[in-house]
């Protein structure tokens, strides 16, 4: 969150869980975690943009496991676990 201009991270610290959810789900990101972790998140997409969809499975989001490499942990189709192995960088 370093990155962030100091305006965009007192708005971003101005905000409430709810209305982080709401941001990330307009973006179609993962909304589970803490506070902490939603401001991250959304910090993440205001200074490197939104995480896609997995380019394997197109089903699971993507989730940042270290610097500069990402999984996909797959997801659901209707009412079905998609299981997805696919990890890059």
């Amino acid at each position: 969150m370093d990155d962030l201009e100091e305006d965009q991270q007192d708005e971003l610290n101005a905000l409430g869980k709810e209305d982080l959810k709401r941001k990330l789900t307009m973006n179609d990101q993962l909304v589970g975690g803490n506070l902490q972790e939603l401001r991250l998140r959304v910090a993440s997409c205001i200074i490197n943009g939104c995480m896609p969809r997995c380019p394997k499975c197109a089903i699971g989001k993507l989730k940042e496991v270290k610097d500069g490499e990402f999984k996909c942990p797959g997801g659901y189709d209707d009412d079905k676990y998609v299981r997805c192995s696919w990890k890059g960088s």
